[in-house]
């Protein structure tokens, strides 16, 4: 069913783009506003339980490691879940994300119907397949990295707690926040892709000896997420060939690179956690091919980008076997 409700309103919003602007903003809001029920009256996943089953959870049972350290999702949703029982407090959440979502194509000057294709892409089908704090964490980073990307080092850093508190896996992210185009930003750029080179070993140092992961599953990551670091690559190539097309404001191509090398180094993790950084790196990226397409002057070639890309956002979809499940 969430197939062929996503199938239709692509199909329509993509056709419709490049004529009918208004009817395609129609459309593309109907998709959006519509789209949280269909997924969570949907068949629900593993993953799906722990978040709903959040309500049977007092507030003193929060107070474990395991959710103080990312305790803003947490105490948010409990809170939440107190006052509106699931699934309707995790659609409040994902009109949330939504509105965040819509706030970040305002802020990049992209058209509302280029929504569609994100949002059938893998990671942001808002919540299944143990990636919705992943989701939330990505979505609030990528908001602060384009709204406070001219603010102070102190205020941006300040303004990182909130998507760490989301998902701790946003501060292996951290550096991108400080990244710029000024000359006196390469220093820093420089660093950061360096340590991100040597991240594999400190993935494996901590996850050796501080996590009850054994050797043989801290070599499985690549059997999983190969597939992703291939899109980052190509993403990233995207954003390099751009480079002699326009000069863009934000350092794109330093997000990219920066994003294919951490990506790459946790294929030495398991699997589980390589995909989550992969599809997090994915997550940050995936708006910007959009600016670069919308810059296309040529509307034949731009039209055509705009398919091809839809295309390969929605094969990590088309792969990956549960979540063509979910979707009938």
């Amino acid at each position: 069913m969430q197939l062929y409700f996503i199938l239709f309103f692509l199909i329509a919003a993509i056709y419709l783009a490049p004529f009918d602007r208004r009817l395609s903003f129609f459309i593309s809001s109907l998709y959006l506003i519509s789209l949280p029920f269909f997924l969570r009256f949907g068949p629900v996943q593993v993953d799906m339980l722990v978040y709903t089953g959040i309500n049977n959870l007092s507030f003193s049972d929060l107070f474990e490691l395991y959710y103080l350290r990312e305790g803003l999702f947490w105490f948010s949703l409990n809170i939440i879940s107190s006052l509106i029982p699931p699934p309707f407090s995790l659609i409040i959440l994902d009109y949330i994300i939504l509105f965040l979502f819509y706030q970040n194509f305002k802020i990049l000057k992209l058209p509302i119907y280029f929504l569609i294709p994100i949002t059938i892409f893998f990671p942001f089908f808002l919540g299944f397949e143990n990636i919705y704090r992943s989701l939330f964490a990505a979505v609030v980073f990528t908001y602060i990295l384009l709204r406070f990307y001219n603010q102070g080092f102190l205020k941006k850093l300040l303004l990182s707690l909130i998507p760490i508190l989301i998902h701790n896996s946003s501060i292996i992210f951290l550096p991108l926040l400080f990244f710029s185009n000024s000359r006196a930003n390469s220093l820093l750029k420089i660093t950061s892709l360096f340590i991100a080179g040597l991240s594999s070993f400190f993935f494996v140092f901590y996850f050796q000896n501080y996590t009850e992961y054994s050797d043989i599953q801290l070599t499985v990551g690549a059997d999983y997420s190969q597939y992703y670091v291939f899109l980052i690559l190509m993403i990233t190539l995207f954003f390099l060939l751009s480079q002699v097309l326009f000069n863009y404001e934000r350092p794109i191509l330093s997000f990219g690179i920066y994003c294919l090398i951490i990506s790459f180094n946790s294929t030495y993790l398991p699997s589980v956690l390589s995909e989550r950084i992969s599809l997090f790196s994915l997550m940050i990226l995936t708006p910007f091919i959009l600016v670069i397409i919308s810059n296309i002057k040529h509307s034949p070639s731009r039209i055509m980008s705009y398919f091809i890309v839809s295309f390969m956002l929605a094969l990590p979809t088309i792969f990956n076997p549960s979540t063509i499940n979910f979707l009938l």
